[in-house]
């Protein structure tokens, strides 16, 4: 299925997500795109990393991304892909993205952290029974894992990392197993 024909079809598929651009992805395809335009110390990562990371709201972010292409002269093949992905900035750039809750995931993680727990437990000499069993033991202990999860946020006080009393009386009163009780 076409990229473009998903991204512009899941507000109507799934109302309720936010879907937001891989930045891995992202500053890969700038370095084919763009990077030839940006010069010494400024290479195309460095400078969409700032639009990423730094800037807070929408002024600030346009005024710095047009202050961007005045200063790097930015023309051609360049300035229309920069075009491209400033259309898309509501999906990457820090000043739209902060009110998402994104579990900290800004790249295609989950995907790259199973294929990394997979060759922990595979190796290239292996026949096709040893990689199945191989792999059903990846499968084996990401279920287990998920499952303890689960017994975690069930029947555990959250840990609080904020010192705030209220957060920690929070945490300590509102588990998902007193709230059951409450519902019941």
């Amino acid at each position: 299925m076409d990229q473009d024909y998903l991204a512009s079809h899941l507000p109507q598929v799934m109302p309720d997500t936010y879907h937001r651009l891989c930045l891995w992805h992202m500053k890969q395809n700038a370095l084919r795109n763009v990077n030839c335009v940006f010069k010494g110390n400024s290479r195309a990562r460095e400078v969409l990393k700032k639009f990423i990371d730094e800037y807070e709201d929408d002024d600030e972010f346009l005024v710095a991304w047009d202050e961007m292409l005045v200063k790097h002269n930015v023309q051609g093949k360049a300035l229309e892909w920069l075009k491209e992905i400033k259309k898309l900035r509501k999906k990457w750039a820090k000043a739209y993205v902060k009110m998402a809750w994104s579990v900290g995931m800004t790249t295609t993680g989950i995907s790259e952290i199973f294929d990394a727990r997979l060759k922990e437990y595979l190796q290239s000499d292996y026949n096709v029974v040893q990689f199945f069993m191989h792999f059903e033991r990846v499968l084996d202990d990401k279920r287990y894992k998920e499952y303890q999860a689960e017994y975690n946020l069930c029947y555990k006080n959250a840990q609080v990392k904020v010192p705030a009393m209220i957060v920690k009386q929070a945490g300590d009163t509102y588990t998902k197993a007193i709230l059951g009780n409450l519902l019941i």
